[in-house]
Formats: structure tokens, sequence, C-alpha cells
């Protein structure tokens, strides 16, 4: 037999071999709600929603399966777990250990869990969760306001703004159960990994700490081209707070707030910095935490070609990197331009450097530090 048909039959029955549910979810589609797809979805089949309709209140949604929901775009598509923050009585999405869930062009808002475990009021993930193009906004939960995670969680040009964490109501508190406050956007427990590329995490608070995101023991945080400014918490790490793994590669972290040290990003654990810029913190740029977290102390492992504003961390360069204010350009999630005179520019040598910055834009021969690439290439 030809050895061209031989592998054209062999390809056919490959891709005959994976099954795909390909459907419409709204007014006149094949399911009327989401949860109603869901219900067919099946582990034996991958599960393609196309969402037609704007705006789909629903909360609750367990994905246990291989599911892919598609929006029209940030704005186009809301999946909203009640209309207004703060008054729903679930979140909006778990994910299962056996769930495999990716989101594409969409905003997931105003989850807030009500019953124990009272986390991950957009997403609760012990599975893998893709998120692509998508916004989490208005979610709340004692821990992980935006997004829980002990899986893997991949965020790619997406951002989570307004996510937040209160404290334990009164009974549990008394009780001594539960986790308090932590994790504003996102809370990695352990075994999670994240991923983050492209993307913007502001104006998140967290009740204790992370007000952006808290990464716990042994779990760990990858996060390239992000911006993460003017997020808040009530102890350390109002941008970032480390008890795991940490590396940071061309990330802006600026304008965060806390009540003690380490405003920008505090680490209990092991953090590799590469061409990143912390500046304008409230108490602090960066910090290293003694005691506790998976190694007993915070330390870095890696701290090249950065700029922390204040000068406390060895070896960045220090002062004004001239950061202008958050601004979205094209669609693209919010980012900090640095300006013309900004000592932060050609700052690096290209070598292990991310080709493009957060807007995709190409980078220097000399490339500047941060998420920001000044002037278009």
């Amino acid at each position: 037999m030809n050895k061209k048909l031989i592998i054209v039959i062999l390809m056919t029955v490959f891709f005959e071999s994976i099954l795909f549910a390909d459907y419409t979810v709204g007014e006149g589609g094949d399911f009327g709600t989401i949860a109603e797809a869901l219900s067919n979805a099946s582990i034996d089949e991958k599960l393609v929603l196309n969402l037609i309709d704007p705006v789909y209140t629903e909360s609750g949604l367990i994905i246990e399966s291989d599911v892919e929901i598609n929006g029209a775009s940030v704005d186009g598509t809301v999946i909203q777990a009640a209309a207004l923050p703060g008054i729903a009585e679930d979140r909006v999405f778990r994910v299962t250990a056996g769930g495999q869930a990716v989101f594409r062009d969409l905003t997931i808002r105003n989850g807030k869990p009500t019953a124990i475990p009272h986390r991950g009021g957009g997403i609760d993930n012990e599975g893998f969760v893709r998120l692509e193009r998508c916004n989490l906004s208005g979610n709340e939960a004692v821990y992980g306001g935006g997004i829980f995670t002990r899986g893997r969680v991949e965020l790619v040009d997406s951002s989570l703004s307004g996510n937040y964490t209160t404290e334990l109501p009164n009974e549990l508190i008394n009780s001594g159960i539960g986790c308090r406050g932590s994790g504003g956007a996102i809370k990695t427990e352990k075994g999670g990994e994240l991923i983050i590329d492209g993307c913007s995490i502001w104006d998140n608070y967290a009740f204790g700490r992370g007000g952006g995101v808290f990464v716990a023991c042994e779990s760990a945080a990858y996060i390239t081209n992000t911006t993460i400014a003017s997020n808040d918490c009530r102890r350390r790490g109002g941008g970032i707070y480390n008890n795991g793994d940490l590396f940071l590669n061309h990330v802006t972290i600026a304008n965060n707030s806390s009540v003690k040290r380490g405003s920008g990003l505090c680490s209990r654990g092991r953090a590799s910095m590469k061409g990143t810029l912390i500046a304008g913190s409230s108490f602090q740029d960066f910090y290293i935490a003694k005691g506790g977290g998976i190694y007993g102390e915070g330390f870095l492992e890696v701290n090249e070609g950065n700029f922390v504003a204040d000068g406390s961390l060895d070896g960045a360069a220090s002062g004004d990197p001239k950061l202008k204010a958050l601004k979205t350009v094209g669609g693209n999630p919010p980012f900090m331009p640095i300006g013309i005179f900004s000592p932060a520019r050609d700052g690096l040598m290209a070598e292990d450097t991310p080709e493009k910055d957060q807007r995709g834009r190409l980078r220097g021969r000399q490339p500047d530090i941060g998420a920001y690439e000044y002037g278009l290439f």
C-alpha cells in the first residue's frame, strides 16, 4: 500500500478518535443555559460551548471533564453569579481534580461562595484552567477572591480587577476553622502552579496578605510581561506575597499598598527576579521576611537587571522610574508606560528577555525594565 495513503488513513483514524461536542448556548441556541450544557458533558469527549447571549447569570457551575467556553469579548460576554458584587450565594465556577477548562473572550464576575470552602469567588480550581483574553472582576471570597487554585492555572492576555477577600464569619473565627483573607485576586495553594503572561492584576484587595497574588508554601508562580498595580492588603504584600516559589520576568509592580513592610513584594519563600520594576509602594517596595514559608525564610535566588525605586533591593537600580498611569490601548489589559526619560529604559541586554512586551510589541536590542517597552517597534 502507498505510504502516503497509509499516513492519511492513520491521521484520519487519529483525528476521528478525538471527539468534540460543539454547541451554542443562549436564547435560540442548542442549550439555554451554561448549567444545562455542562450537564450534558461527557468524560469521553471535549465539550465546546459558544456563548451567544451578552449576559449569563448563573452560579455554582461545575466542570468535571474537558470543557472549552468561548465568548465574543470581555465586554461582549459576561458570566455572573449575580447582577451586583457581594450578593451572590455561590462562586461562578468550580473545576474539579479531573476537570480541564479553557475560557476565551469573556468576563467572569460577582461570585461569592457562602458555604465551606469559602474560596475562589470567580473560579475554584483543583484541575486545569486556562484563561485567554478574559477578565475576572467583582468576585469575593475569604481567600482567593478571584481565583483559588491547587491545580494549574494559565492566564494569558487577561486581567483581574476589583476582586477581594473578606474576614471569616464570626462562627468560624470562634471555632478556629478556615484560612483568613489572603489572595485578593489569586491564591495558589499547596501543589498549585500559576502561569501568568501578558496580564494585568490591579485594584484588588485582601483582608490578610497578598492584595494581588498570594503564593502559598509548596506552590509556584511564573509571571512574565505583567502589570501588578494599585492592589491593597491589611498585612504584607500589597502586590505579591510569596511563601513558595516565585519567578518574575519583566513584571511591573507599582503603587501597591499594605499596612506592613513589603507593600510591593514580600517574600518568605524563594524568589527569582529578572528585568522587574517595583515602585510607588506605600510601605517599602521589596521585603524579605524571616521565619516560616517553605524554606524557613525568604531568599532571592536570582536578581538580574531589576529596578526597585526605594533602594530596598540590593543590586537593583533605584530612583524615580517615571511611571505613567494605568492605560489601555487597543484592547490590551491595562499597563503602566515608562516615560522617554525613564532610567528604566535600555537597562538590559537582550539575552533571556521575552521577545515582546505586555502589549505584544517587540522589545529593543537593549530591553527596558518592566512590562512595558518604550516606543513603537
